[in-house]
C-alpha cells in the first residue's frame, strides 16, 4: 500500500492506494481521512464529489506532466496537470461551470 494526501478546495485529506498487476490498475482502499473544516454547500458537494471518486478509483496512466486517474462506473476521469508556479502563486480549485482564479500567498 502506498500513501496519498493533499488538500481540496475545502479539507485536507489523505487514504491509501495499492497498484495492481495489470499496467494502469490502481485501488483505493475505500477508505479517505479528511479535516472536517465548513464552507458553502457548492463546496462542500464539489469535494465529497472528488472524495468519492478517490474512493473508486481503478486506473491511472501518466503522459509527460498529466496524471488520469479513471473512477466510478468507467465513464469518468480526473486529469492532473504538473505546472510550474511562482513561488509566491497560488491557484484555487472551483467547482464546476467556475474559473480557476488566482489566489494570492
Amino acid at each position: 500500500m502506498w500513501a496519498f494526501y493533499g488538500a481540496g478546495p475545502v479539507n485536507g485529506f489523505g487514504g491509501a492506494y495499492q497498484v495492481g498487476e495489470k499496467e494502469g490498475e490502481i485501488r483505493s482502499n475505500g477508505r479517505i481521512g479528511q479535516t472536517f473544516v465548513g464552507s458553502t454547500k457548492a463546496m462542500m458537494d464539489f469535494e465529497s464529489n472528488y472524495f468519492s471518486a478517490l474512493r473508486s478509483m481503478y486506473r491511472f496512466s501518466i503522459d509527460r506532466n498529466l496524471l488520469t486517474i479513471g473512477f466510478g462506473d468507467g465513464s469518468k476521469e480526473m486529469v492532473f496537470a504538473l505546472i510550474d508556479l511562482p513561488q509566491n502563486q497560488l491557484f484555487s480549485v472551483q467547482p464546476e461551470g467556475s474559473n480557476m482564479q488566482e489566489v494570492p500567498k
